[in-house]
């Protein structure tokens, strides 16, 4: 082998050395390409310009493949090396496009095989680009695993005959790795941009959850706090929740009402109801609300309210039934009171009107029985004791005195009865009245007297007190025809709040009970519903006025106290009053005596407008030596006293007149003659005649209907005084 044949081995094989170490150059760039965080442009510029610093090209660039068409994606030359410039090609050729076919690159993705132009001028497949002159051109496709065409890779030299097969070798080796690179980071961008979507995802959804989970423990906590029980079933009637309310309703836990089931809280003939209603009805879309009866674990029956409904998914499928159950045991309990207090003050308004009407229709009565009872015992003053009319007579008395006591009676009932309240002890009340009782009862009715140890003393008029055993002792002897046993007790009762809820009445304080009970004939419902009205008896005709317990009730309220009953048909009779205890010591008031009448003379102004009054008081007056001046009115009396004003010696005036009345009159009389004597009468309530300032300014008062011994006694006492 000659030097010369040497020297061009040598060549050769420095030559292929350079080349092998430039391949290696290239593809150790290649391997080294950061792939995360880098756009798939920027991954071909680094690529590309690694093959332009270690290959003897002068330009190169890749076309990718979309859908059936080869667009440029990247271009690199030696000039933009130098000026640090990557897309100066890339912009030159940037809307160059190449169909599958065309040319020597659409031709390489057509075969999948590297097309190499030797001499691009002769090529008849070169297709001419705008740019610099080339002379070769190597198309090489860029595969992916599996042998799908990415798209190809283009390097170009201005010489012709420029490549090797060296070159061929190494740019398909290249292809594949460069191929492969694309790949990975499309994988690699798709994986992050996943990973972010993912994790987006992930940040939205632990914010809903935490949402809901700070919801669900809201909807938790108000349930939770909530008074009404609230039950919870699954789409298969499985118990999944029960709150407190609930637990403390019924008795139950949630293990044990699992294991139980819902059924065991209520009545049967509310699980009627709730199998042929409530689910039904919720099954059906719509809400369920009734009112059934509930059973606790200790067996108690009770009234509760219940409103169920379901939660369903978007299908309408139900997920969750639920229950809200209210316990209506106090509901009731205030309905029951509040029907009981509308009764009571219906009762009450009943009372106090027939009251008013019994208090005007009393002052008619006192008028006319004040000149009934007059002319009466006018009659009997004059009559001697043999005279066979007397007894006509007495009997016109006795009749008038019983109209006395009814008018009486009605003056009770309104509470407008004149009454002298002072501090009286029921435990001697009762005592004194136990020998007037015994006489009273007879002797089949066996009475028994029990008194509170200690003193209890009450405000109260002392006579009245008396009348109010007297009636209810008199009711309870009619009771027991065939004989019996009558308690009358006394004991201090202290009135708390449940007393009051229970009865509708009183204010919480001490009181002094006196209780009366009998072993009689007893009543029902609908006769002690009236027992109180005036009138109502159940007593034959004749045998009593309906007034006895009308009075009762009357005095007791004009007391500031309260009185009950208790009865059933058979069982006897008890009346409980309640009076309040006062800190004082009770006072004794004898019992005053009759005063003969002075006989006086004088001269008497009488105003009147009720004539019968007027004449039987001027006739009485003038039977014993009085002169009287008569006056019809107010205005009257005033003109009358002006005509005699100095030999007046007392006048006599109706509280209540036409045209003036008794105080105005009074009043006058006074500026015109301060000393003169005055006694007002009327037939009028006490309330009414306190309306007037007559009572209040202590004046001498008598009240109607008097006897023409009270008339005359008072009249002297006047005069005289």
């Amino acid at each position: 082998m000659n030097e010369k044949n040497i020297v061009n081995l040598f060549k050769e094989l420095h030559g292929n050395f350079t080349n092998l170490l430039n391949s290696f150059s290239a593809l150790s760039i290649l391997s080294s390409l950061e792939l995360r965080d880098v756009d798939e442009t920027t991954l071909l510029h680094n690529a590309l310009r690694g093959l332009l610093e270690n290959l003897d090209i002068t330009s190169c660039s890749v076309f990718l493949l979309h859908d059936d068409t080869l667009k440029n994606c990247i271009g690199l030359d030696h000039e933009d090396l130098t000026e640090g410039n990557f897309s100066s090609s890339h912009d030159r050729l940037s809307s160059t496009t190449v169909c599958i076919g065309e040319g020597i690159m659409g031709l390489a993705v057509k075969t999948k095989t590297l097309q190499h132009c030797r001499d691009c001028s002769s090529d008849p497949h070169f297709k001419i680009l705008n740019g610099r002159a080339i002379g070769s051109l190597i198309s090489a496709p860029i595969f992916q695993i599996g042998g799908e065409v990415l798209g190809v890779l283009n390097v170009s030299h201005p010489e012709p005959r420029a490549f090797t097969e060296w070159h061929e070798r190494f740019l398909s080796v290249f292809c594949n790795f460069l191929g492969q690179l694309l790949i990975n980071n499309r994988l690699l961008n798709h994986m992050d941009s996943e990973i972010e979507k993912r994790t987006e995802q992930l940040r939205d959804a632990l914010v809903e959850a935490r949402f809901a989970q700070k919801n669900l423990q809201l909807f938790k906590t108000i349930i939770e706090s909530l008074q009404e029980a609230v039950t919870i079933q699954d789409s298969t009637d499985t118990l999944v929740y029960i709150n407190p309310a609930c637990e403390e309703l019924f008795g139950y836990t949630l293990d044990q009402l699992r294991r139980t089931g819902l059924r065991a809280c209520y009545a049967p003939e509310s699980l009627e109801v709730l199998e042929k209603r409530m689910s039904p009805c919720i099954l059906g879309g719509e809400s369920w609300e009734g009112e059934l009866s509930a059973v606790d674990a200790t067996g108690g029956v009770f009234p509760v309210s219940c409103l169920a409904g379901a939660v369903r998914d978007g299908k309408g499928k139900v997920l969750f039934t639920f229950c809200f159950i209210r316990d209506l045991r106090e509901q009731k309990r205030t309905e029951e009171e509040k029907k009981k207090l509308e009764a009571q003050l219906h009762h009450a308004q009943k009372m106090e009107a027939i009251g008013q009407l019994a208090g005007g229709v009393a002052h008619d009565f006192n008028n006319i029985i004040t000149a009934i009872t007059g002319y009466a015992h006018l009659l009997l003053m004059k009559m001697g004791k043999d005279d066979p009319l007397r007894h006509f007579a007495e009997q016109i008395t006795a009749s008038s005195e019983r109209a006395v006591h009814v008018t009486s009676g009605l003056l009770a009932f309104s509470r407008k009865q004149s009454a002298t309240p002072q501090p009286v002890s029921v435990n001697l009340l009762l005592k004194k009245v136990c020998n007037f009782l015994t006489r009273l009862l007879g002797e089949d009715i066996h009475l028994e007297t029990r008194s509170y140890r200690e003193e209890l003393v009450v405000m109260a008029d002392g006579s009245q007190l008396e009348q109010i055993l007297m009636n209810l002792s008199t009711n309870a002897r009619d009771a027991m025809r065939n004989g019996g046993r009558l308690t009358i007790s006394t004991e201090l009762f202290e009135m708390g709040e449940e007393f009051i809820q229970s009865h509708g009445y009183g204010e919480k304080g001490k009181y002094a009970c006196i209780s009366v009970e009998d072993t009689g004939t007893g009543m029902d419902d609908e006769v002690m519903e009236r027992i109180f009205d005036p009138f109502f008896t159940t007593k034959e005709v004749g045998k009593g006025t309906g007034l006895g317990l009308s009075i009762v009730y009357g005095i007791v309220k004009q007391s500031n106290g309260y009185i009950d009953v208790c009865s059933k048909p058979g069982k006897g009779t008890r009346f409980r009053v309640f009076l309040p205890i006062i800190n004082a010591t009770a006072t004794t008031v004898e019992s005053s005596t009759s005063i003969p009448v002075n006989m006086c003379k004088g001269l008497i102004l009488l105003a009147e407008d009720d004539d019968e009054v007027r004449k039987f008081n001027a006739g009485l007056l003038r039977e014993f030596g009085y002169e009287v001046e008569e006056a019809i009115d107010g205005v009257d009396a005033v003109q009358r006293f002006l005509q005699r004003k100095d030999a007046v010696d007392l006048v006599m005036l109706d509280v209540v007149m036409p045209k003036m009345n008794g105080k105005d009159v009074y009043d006058r009389l006074k500026r015109i003659r301060p000393d003169v004597k005055v006694l007002f009468t009327s037939g009028y309530t006490p309330e009414t005649i306190s309306k007037k300032g007559i009572l209040e300014e202590n004046h001498h008062f008598l009240e109607k209907p008097h006897t023409p011994g009270e008339l005359l006694k008072k009249v002297a006492d006047l005069i005289q005084s």
